[in-house]
């Protein structure tokens, strides 16, 4: 069976995957039923990545 976590720091990791996990199940029916359109970006608008490596790598 399932222990529950001795502190609250040991249960965050559980909590952040559970979360996470739900809410995207939860995003994907909404999708799926059609009560949120899904979104797609034209790669036109996506800037190329290799003029921005310092900025994305932190300086």
């Amino acid at each position: 069976m399932l222990e529950p976590p001795k502190s609250y720091n040991e249960m965050l990791p559980m909590l952040h995957k559970a979360t996470f996990i739900t809410t995207f199940i939860f995003y994907l029916s909404l999708v799926i039923y059609g009560y949120m359109p899904l979104v797609g970006i034209n790669a036109k608008y996506i800037p190329p990545v290799k003029d921005y490596e310092e900025f994305i790598n932190g300086y």
